[in-house]
């Protein structure tokens, strides 16, 4: 596998206005967009029937593998 760098490009842009009375409006735009992030893989872990499951505000749900030092195959965390 060959190595890139990762790669971040990050901006912002700010609008303000001056009103009559001594009164400013201003609204922000902040942006970040990330390329060739690495991941890590934990080879540490076996596996698990322990599961998380989450709840957006707007009732849908998502559900995850949950992992406690239990689960590590080596506890010292050495190989």
């Amino acid at each position: 596998m060959d190595w890139v760098n990762p790669l971040v490009h990050e901006g912002d842009v700010t609008l303000e206005h001056r009103l009559p009375g001594n009164i400013s409006i201003s609204a922000a735009y902040v942006f970040s967009r990330a390329l060739h992030l690495p991941v890590f893989i934990d080879a540490n872990l076996g596996e698990t029937t322990n599961t998380k499951t989450y709840t957006y505000p707007n009732g849908t749900t998502f559900t995850v593998p949950f992992y406690t030092s239990a689960n590590r195959l080596n506890a010292t965390g050495r190989f």
